[in-house]
């Protein structure tokens, strides 16, 4: 013969606790999950959401593209042939609302297989990296990446002439900031078109 002992047969550890407060405990459960997966896709500044879209306490960086391409030197003379280079372009977010002073655009190297691919002099000096604004920036070739706030944004646009990659496994390492806050970043294994 059973004894009732006053508690329902799915009750939890708390007196009183039955199935009914244990279903509406996993819908809530369930709520929140929705909530939280909702706020990742619906703010992805604040996330990174592969390999090329990175974050470190207050700064984001997304590595938007790195492509061979045919560039006129910075310190060609006028009608200057273009010449065999690599192009670099990414953006850096100051997260946060803390008071944005200056950018610290930092520097930059590649590595392949591991070892650092030494920029050469002649291409060095004819580099050119030009600082945008999010919202003045040429989008024309190139996916806009979603951002928190575009005047919390500069995009870098780096021309290296008479750079090229070697082949095998590519890593690009950044540092940079804001305010005198640097963050580095590496981005394994990127693409380069």
């Amino acid at each position: 013969m059973e004894t009732q002992t006053g508690r329902s047969q799915g009750a939890g550890k708390f007196p009183g606790e039955g199935v009914n407060s244990k279903l509406i405990k996993m819908k809530l459960l369930i709520n929140l999950a929705f909530v939280l997966v909702g706020f990742g896709m619906c703010c992805p500044a604040y996330s990174a959401t592969n390999d090329i879209d990175q974050s470190k306490e207050s700064v984001r960086v997304v590595v938007v593209s790195v492509s061979k391409a045919d560039i006129v030197p910075a310190l060609a003379r006028t009608n200057a042939q273009a010449v065999a280079g690599l192009k670099l372009v990414y953006l850096v977010e100051a997260l946060g609302n803390n008071l944005l002073q200056h950018w610290d655009m930092g520097h930059m190297h590649f590595t392949v297989d591991g070892k650092i691919v030494a920029q050469s002099k002649k291409s060095d000096d004819n580099t050119l990296i030009v600082a945008s604004e999010y919202a003045k920036y040429d989008w024309k070739k190139l996916k806009k990446p979603v951002v928190s706030d575009p005047r919390r944004v500069v995009v870098y646009d780096a021309s290296m002439p008479y750079f090229q990659l070697p082949k095998g496994k590519t890593d690009l390492h950044i540092e940079t900031g804001f305010n005198l806050k640097t963050a580095s970043f590496v981005f394994k294994d990127i693409a380069v078109e």
